[in-house]
């Protein structure tokens, strides 16, 4: 879901759960954004933020997040289910807040070029820190992904929508220091014109989020995300970040 502060984890997953991979080194990966994007059975990852300023609210720090995520079942034969943990608050103080997260995953149609997601998510479960006591941050979200090879380069291509709670900033309402929001929808979409590189771009109706997905083919599994979320301060939520991911097949370690 759009969020100006929780990259951890998604960017990992972005990267090495992406299926539109072309021969020379290409991908797709969106940078934020909704997703229902399946992940393999047995896949872990584990990734760091780093943002400024922390929620996008200016005059506050910089901070960082911490994110975990593990990926299990099939998303061909029933549902793929990854579940996760993020602990924001790297620097001072340490861990203040933090949360879990759930999502499914099922295939739900093929074609020669291109495979289509259907998902739910839920974040923000059992949250600690500000949010713990008002549960202001569990939220739901459905979402339908694309994914697959476009044009005579076959240029491989992500492409998101999703609609969920608490998504949206009201523009009319939100200030540099508060703001309320609204249940409504989402975008993503990803193109990976050079090998190794993803451009990604997503956002809402008052907010557009855009940056970049480099993987790192003498690390493999290795993936970094750096980004503006809020470009141009619409809602006065802008906010620079930058995401180290790695992800890793858990069965192929006692093969």
């Amino acid at each position: 879901m759009i969020k100006t502060f929780s990259l951890a984890g998604a960017v990992a997953l972005s990267l090495v759960t992406t299926m539109a991979v072309a021969q020379d080194g290409r991908f797709a990966a969106s940078f934020g954004g909704p997703s229902a994007m399946a992940s393999p059975d047995g896949l872990a990852t584990i990734a760091a933020t780093y943002a400024d300023p922390r929620g996008g609210i200016k005059g506050s720090d910089a901070d960082g997040e911490i994110g975990v995520t593990y990926s299990f079942g099939s998303a061909v034969r029933n549902v793929s289910v990854t579940v996760g943990a993020s602990i924001t608050g790297t620097t001072k103080p340490f861990g203040d807040a933090g949360s879990f997260t759930l999502n499914a995953s099922r295939l739900v149609h093929v074609s020669e070029k291109s495979l289509t997601f259907v998902g739910a998510s839920a974040s923000g479960l059992g949250s600690w820190g500000p949010n713990a006591a008002s549960r202001a941050d569990r939220k739901a979200q459905v979402a339908v992904t694309n994914t697959g090879v476009i044009g005579a380069g076959e240029i491989p291509y992500i492409a998101s929508i999703g609609y969920g709670q608490d998504v949206v900033w009201d523009s009319k309402t939100t200030t540099a220091t508060t703001g309320q929001l609204k249940d409504g929808a989402s975008y993503a979409f990803g193109l990976g014109v050079i090998p190794n590189v993803s451009l990604g771009i997503s956002g809402t109706e008052t907010q557009t989020n855009a940056g970049v997905v480099v993987g790192l083919p003498f690390a493999p599994g290795v993936s970094i995300a750096a980004g503006v979320y809020d470009v141009g301060g619409r809602v006065h939520r802008e906010q620079k970040s930058i995401t180290i991911g790695y992800g890793i097949d858990t069965k192929g370690l006692f093969k």
